[in-house]
Order: C-alpha cells, then sequence, then structure tokens
C-alpha cells in the first residue's frame, strides 16, 4: 500500500492569512484517511509541524511524530513562550506521543508540568485543564500508579460535575474512566 498526500497553499480565507488544504490517503483510490482546511495564522510554520506531527500521530507513525512535535514545542516556546496555551497544547501532545509509545519516563513529568502550568494560566476549571488532569491519570494508571490515577480521575469527576454538569460528555468520560480505575484495583486485589 503506498500513502499519499496532497498540500495545498493559497492566500486568503479571511484577512489573517494563509488556507491549506491537506489530503492523506493511501493509493487504492479508496478516498481519504484524513483530508481538513483551515485558515493559517502568522506562525504557518509552527502550526504546520504540530499539524503534521499530529497526523503522523493519528496514522500510528510515532517516531515520525516525536521529532516533529519535540522542534515544535521548542520553537513554541522560543516564539510564544513556556505559557502560551499553543505551547502547553503541543506539550501535552508530546507527552501523548511518549506515552504512546512506551515511554513513561519522559511523559509523566511533561503531564505532571503541564497540569501545573494549565492551573496556573487557565485555570483549575478549564477544559483544557480538566483535560490536562485526566491525561496525567491515564498515565499514572499506565505506570502502575493507581492511587494517584483514581486521586486524578475523582477530582477532575467532581470539577466536571461542577462545571459541565452531571450529563455532559465530558463528564461522562470521566466517570467512566474513574469506573474503569476502579475496576482495575479491584481486579489487582483477587
Amino acid at each position: 500500500m503506498r500513502w499519499r498526500a496532497a498540500v495545498s497553499l493559497w492566500p486568503g480565507m479571511g484577512r489573517r492569512g494563509w488556507s491549506v488544504d491537506v489530503w492523506i490517503g493511501c493509493g487504492d483510490g479508496a478516498g481519504p484517511l484524513m483530508s481538513w482546511r483551515r485558515c493559517w495564522r502568522c506562525s504557518l510554520g509552527l502550526d504546520s509541524r504540530h499539524n503534521l506531527a499530529r497526523v503522523y500521530r493519528n496514522l500510528g507513525r510515532l517516531a515520525e511524530a516525536m521529532p516533529l512535535l519535540e522542534v515544535t514545542l521548542t520553537d513554541h516556546e522560543r516564539v510564544l513562550g513556556p505559557d502560551h496555551p499553543q505551547t502547553l497544547t503541543i506539550r501535552s501532545n508530546l507527552a501523548s506521543v511518549y506515552l504512546a509509545a512506551g515511554r513513561l519516563a519522559e511523559a509523566l513529568p511533561l503531564l505532571e508540568v503541564t497540569l501545573t502550568d494549565y492551573e496556573r494560566v487557565l485555570g483549575p476549571m478549564h477544559p483544557f485543564t480538566l483535560t490536562s488532569r485526566l491525561n496525567l491519570a491515564y498515565a499514572y494508571g499506565s505506570a502502575g500508579r493507581l492511587i494517584n490515577a483514581i486521586s486524578l480521575y475523582e477530582q477532575t469527576l467532581t470539577d466536571c460535575e461542577r462545571v459541565l454538569g452531571p450529563e455532559h460528555p465530558f463528564t461522562l468520560i470521566s466517570r467512566q474512566d474513574l469506573a474503569r480505575a476502579y475496576q482495575t484495583v479491584r481486579g489487582a486485589e483477587h
């Protein structure tokens, strides 16, 4: 199977810059696996690398996603600063790629720092902060640190219920993740 990708850039789509079409698929004519259109900001190079890394990650090509995210994170920290929400998002994405690749020793510190920074920059109840807390809880569970994972899952569920309501999809995901962690502990005890 041969992979094909097409990227088209053109000026326009608003007053702020360029637009892009990205199409990724295989050569069997079945159509695209992923495509999107986006209006680019002034950080065209930074965003395009980040988006390409996300595509690689979604395709399971972690070895190609990692170096792109590492360079993009360094550039975002230099250009936008370490506390910029986009920088925090890229740090979180890099940590998730490390986690998916089984590199827990690198993922956990990044996730811990990212959660601390999200709480400081955006506040403890912001949706990005809640997502970051869930990501760290999942990583703790993957590392066998179930007590830490359950504590974060419980805190996140409480905050989601308060901020988003009991029936919000993110609240339901939080509840399901907590239940799964409880089952893992119960299974380990027997």
